[in-house]
């Protein structure tokens, strides 16, 4: 089977005086760049860089010091120290299926929804903690919006508005 290579839809994140921002390669890299630069990006002006499951579809999600990142393929989650780039943990999300919609952050936790419509919700903190599991009819390729209390979810033929009462 084919795999087609997905460049350039990794959203940059800034925060901390830095953007954060995948190299777009097969294996590729996330860098971290300091802002205040112009022209082509040289080594001076990279923080740190991560090379271990960086996504190449789904962005990096920055909550305070804490940066984190769902790998596409292999559903693993890897927290990273936003400003020195070291890694606090590394899991894999619960459930089968390829990522392609970007983790949100809401209340606390992170949201993921993979492209089977599996849902696992996670602590946004220093340890790794799964929190609640769900799973919907299609698959999500979109990534879930916070507006309120709610979650909006759009799978391949539904708009989902969660909310607990």
């Amino acid at each position: 089977e084919e795999r087609r290579h997905h460049s350039g839809t990794v959203r940059p994140v800034v925060g901390h005086g830095l953007v954060f921002t995948a190299t777009g390669l097969p294996k590729g890299e996330l860098w971290a760049v300091r802002l205040g630069g112009s022209g082509v990006v040289t080594d001076s002006q990279v923080a740190w860089k991560f090379a271990k499951n960086v996504p190449n579809r789904p962005s990096p999600v920055l909550v305070g010091a804490l940066l984190f990142m769902v790998h596409q393929d292999s559903g693993v989650v890897t927290c990273l120290e936003a400003a020195s780039g070291r890694e606090l943990w590394s899991e894999r999300l619960p459930g089968t299926g390829n990522y392609s919609a970007s983790p949100v952050h809401a209340a606390g936790r992170l949201y993921f929804f993979n492209e089977r419509g599996h849902g696992s919700v996670i602590a946004a903190a220093r340890e790794y903690r799964l929190l609640a599991e769900n799973k919907l009819e299609e698959g999500a390729m979109a990534a879930p919006a916070a507006l309120g209390r709610a979650l909006y979810v759009r799978t391949r033929g539904h708009l989902y508005r969660l909310e607990q009462r």
